[in-house]
């Protein structure tokens, strides 16, 4: 049986109940193999089996079509039809392993560990989906068949490098550092992955408490900690070394792997705003404004850009940014990021800035935005007027009805105000704003018990916003709920260790209210002073790779 002929031939003479399947395991694998000429084959082999009714065969149809979408670097469309090709026929390794590759390519780590998964499954000693399932298991908490994947690997291959390696982080993991410092030396004896192995034994040295001996495994040479000439120098191990000294708070040679890692990884956003962060806490706020606005000037961030910087924002405040920063922001800024952030410093009252941000976006986000920044200003019939018009449209706007609830509560209608507050706050359960004025809504509504509420839930929503926190400390506070308000705040500061700003406010409720913590938050501050980091998120544990903050809790 010849399906396309020329250049593109397919012979396959395969009889029996296998034939299909191998028609799907030579097209995924001429399609890997010879991509040169794949864009001249697709179409006529499309055409040639598009008259089958046969799933199996349609399968291998829209298999081979996934296959160079992948290679066009067409992901999203690769992602379609692989995915309707597995719904065809889920019982074909080859599609399965397809897939995994697809949603690799597709960063989506959680179904690409489910295709792998599911091929090995169909084949227990499939090489590709064994070490996937080894590795990707490990990144997406996938534990138990993750190690049950390396162990295989290693019984059939003692010493695979990638397996050791994985050994190795599980090790780490389950805190048994001895092991994980055996499977690094068995791993560095192999003389391939050495890097891994070096940052593998320094990251089980640290964890164990041997600081000295972690920094000798990523020491560069010429360096009095160097061993066995010194590391090379490198993103991974320049990464590991900042961790280290991140947590060793030695200052200077954290900066000086900064510089290292901001040429080497020019585009990494999250890196350079954990810089602007460390130049704040140095005292720098000139160094660390100009950092924030080039991040944020950037055409395309990555989507955790707006939520890293309204965090440090909300540390530092947005008042080292100059107009001409905010210019550039505006200028450059990508509408998503702006829109965030605008929304903060409306929010925060930065006013001047929020309108610069909002000015050059279009549409009925600018409008929207618009007319919270009008209410909150006090303009409170044109903002009610924006918000209107933009309801009869688009009644779960939340920008709109944080305006019309803010300018309801200045006009002291505050049924209205608690209405429009709490829909936003359905709608938009993040949007810190939207849950402040909604409280302040229930105050003035002699609601105390909603207002109350509100606040405990936007606080649960946002365990580490300063401003969300404040905002519910002085609500209490107001209520003469004094001892209640430093506990909200000794709540915050223990999920946020690092925020002075969270220990300076902490500390001014315990010297008026309970003196008796006013020590602890002496104690916290300075403790914070050289916390070259934001907080972690609450509740995140060890990272189950090589990378990353050290989590110790």
């Amino acid at each position: 049986m010849i399906l396309v002929s020329g250049p593109c031939r397919f012979d396959l003479r395969i009889s029996g109940s296998n034939k299909l399947e191998m028609i799907a395991i030579q097209l995924i694998n001429f399609f890997r193999a010879k991509f040169s000429s794949a864009a001249k084959c697709v179409l006529p082999l499309a055409l040639a089996l598009s008259a089958c009714a046969d799933p199996a065969e349609k399968a291998a149809e829209l298999g081979a079509l996934a296959q160079s979408q992948l290679q066009n670097g067409d992901i999203a469309s690769a992602q379609q039809t692989i995915a309707e090709a597995v719904s065809l026929r889920d019982d074909v390794v080859e599609l399965q392993l397809l897939r995994g590759r697809i949603e690799l390519a597709a960063e989506s780590a959680d179904t690409a560990y489910g295709a792998y998964y599911n091929a090995l499954a169909l084949d227990p000693v499939n090489s590709e989906a064994l070490q996937a399932v080894s590795q990707l298991g490990l990144s997406t908490g996938n534990l138990k068949q993750s190690l049950d994947a390396t162990d295989r690997i290693l019984t059939m291959t003692p010493n695979q490098p990638n397996a050791l390696l994985v050994r190795g982080l599980h090790a780490l993991v389950k805190r048994r550092y001895n092991d994980a410092i055996e499977y690094a030396e068995r791993l560095a004896a192999t003389r391939q992955l050495d890097e891994n192995a070096r940052i593998l034994k320094a990251r089980a040295l640290f964890l164990k408490g041997d600081s000295q001996g972690a920094l000798s495994q990523v020491a560069l040479q010429g360096e009095p900690e160097a061993t066995d000439g010194g590391a090379p120098v490198s993103e991974t191990i320049a990464l590991t070394r900042l961790e280290i000294f991140r947590e060793i708070r030695d200052a200077p040679r954290m900066e000086a792997e900064f510089d290292r890692l901001t040429v080497m990884r020019p585009g990494d956003l999250g890196l350079r705003l954990d810089q602007a962060n460390f130049y704040y806490r140095r005292g720098n706020p000139g160094r660390a404004a100009e950092i924030m606005t080039e991040v944020l000037s950037n055409e395309e961030p990555d989507p955790g850009v707006a939520n890293e910087a309204i965090r440090i924002f909300g540390e530092y405040g947005s008042a080292d940014l100059s107009a001409a920063h905010w210019q550039r922001i505006a200028q450059n800024g990508d509408p998503r990021i702006t829109s965030q952030v605008a929304r903060y410093l409306v929010t925060t009252e930065n006013y001047e800035a929020a309108a610069k941000l909002i000015g050059v976006l279009g549409g009925a986000e600018r409008k929207a935005l618009g007319a919270r920044l009008q209410a909150a200003q006090g303009q409170t019939r044109d903002a009610i007027r924006s918000a209107n018009e933009l309801l009869s449209s688009d009644a779960t706007n939340c920008d709109a009805l944080v305006a019309k609830s803010v300018a309801s509560l200045a006009e002291r209608n505050f049924e209205r105000s608690v209405r429009n507050g709490q829909q936003a706050m359905t709608e938009c359960p993040n949007d810190i704003g939207a849950a402040i004025v909604t409280a302040q809504a229930y105050t003035g509504w002699e609601r105390e018990a909603g207002a109350r509420r509100v606040l405990q839930q936007a606080f649960a929503n946002n365990p580490q916003s300063f401003v969300v926190a404040q905002a519910n400390a002085e609500w209490l506070v107001g209520q003469d709920q004094n001892r209640s308000a430093v506990a909200v705040m000794r709540r915050f500061t223990r999920d946020s260790p690092a925020s002075l700003r969270g220990w300076t406010y902490y500390g001014e409720l315990c010297r008026q209210y309970q003196p008796s913590c006013a020590t602890e938050a002496r104690a916290g501050y300075a403790n914070a002073e050289d916390r070259y980091g934001l907080d972690l998120p609450t509740g995140q544990l060890q990272p189950n790779g090589l990378f990353g903050r050290f989590v110790q809790r």
